[in-house]
Parts: structure tokens; sequence; C-alpha cells
């Protein structure tokens, strides 16, 4: 178990006024979990926060369970002024390849990981390196699909490699989005 408050944006002692003052506001924390056995766990949250000048309080409950060399997790979160959303997650490794898949769905739900007017987020990310003798290349390829209020909904990727030599480290990436207007 383990509880917290904090006030948001804001240290014990500050000589600067506020930066994000719709984030302002006290933010408190409860929560429960248990193992089951060596590969699952169940857990419960009640969370309470300022997000967009507005007080929004949540239940959140969800699984995990470790299935051969991946974690799922499945979790519910439900906004006491009606919002839900609902994610499934899995982290992994396949080879030297390590998998990161997420799918969030939600109704009316907000947070500071879901903006106002999304219904649905899901993504895919793999991170490979590639050993060629002397030289690491870290690879990491992410693709996402945004589904907004209104049919707005987008397609998102991006890539980035490394590299070093000697004391000198490169990297390069390259992003690519696509929105989708709905008609009127």
């Amino acid at each position: 178990y383990w509880a917290g408050v904090s006030q948001d944006e804001r240290g014990l002692f500050t000589f600067r006024p506020d930066v994000e003052a719709d984030r302002r506001g006290w933010r408190g924390m409860f929560g429960l979990e248990r193992g089951l056995d060596a590969k699952t766990s169940l857990s419960a949250q009640l969370q309470s926060l300022v997000l967009d000048g507005e007080r929004l309080t949540f239940f959140e409950t969800s699984a995990r369970r470790s299935v051969g060399p991946a974690l799922v997790e499945l979790s519910g979160s439900y906004e006491i002024k009606g919002g839900y959303a609902l994610r499934a997650q899995m982290l992994g490794q396949i080879g030297k390849t390590y998998v990161n898949a997420e799918s969030i769905v939600g109704r009316d739900f907000i947070s500071v990981r879901v903006d106002r007017g999304v219904k649905g987020r899901h993504q895919l990310g793999l991170e490979h390196a590639f050993d060629l003798g002397k030289l690491v290349l870290p690879v990491s390829l992410e693709g996402r699909y945004v589904q907004r209020d209104g049919g707005n909904d987008g397609v998102e990727a991006s890539a980035r490699v490394s590299a070093s030599f000697n004391r000198l480290s490169f990297t390069g990436s390259l992003d690519w989005r696509q929105q989708r207007r709905s008609p009127g």
C-alpha cells in the first residue's frame, strides 16, 4: 500500500511565479497492490488532482501478469463525473528486440496521459541494438494511432538511431504525422 499528497507545480520554497497555472492544486492518492502469486498482482488506486483548472477524482484498478518474457497489464479507470478509460499494455522481448504495445480507449475521459477529446490511443514500439563489431547501433521505432472525438484522427511514426565513435555521439531522428480532418 502507499499514499501521497503533493501540490503540483509548487515547491516548498520558490523564488519565481507559478509557470503552469492550469495544473495548480493539491494532488492526493492512495493505492493498494497485492501479489496473488509469483507472476500475478492486482492493484487499486484512488487519485484526486487538478488538470486544466478542473478537479478530477479517479478510481483505477489493474491486473498484471508475467507471461513468458512479457509483462501484460489490463487496467480500468473511472472519473467520478462519468468518464472512463480502459488500457491494455504489453512489455516484452522477442529475441534481442524489445517490444512495447499499448492501447487506451475511453469516453469523456481526461488525465495527465489522455488529452481532452481523445477517445483512443494505440501505439507499438520496437527497440533493437545492432552489433556491428566495434560499433553498436541502437534503433528505436514507434507508431501511434490517435482517435479523437469528431473524427480528427491521426497517425504518427518516429524513428531514432544513435551511434558513438570514440568520445563523440551522434543521434538522428525522423518524425512523421498525418492528421485526418473531419468533413465540415
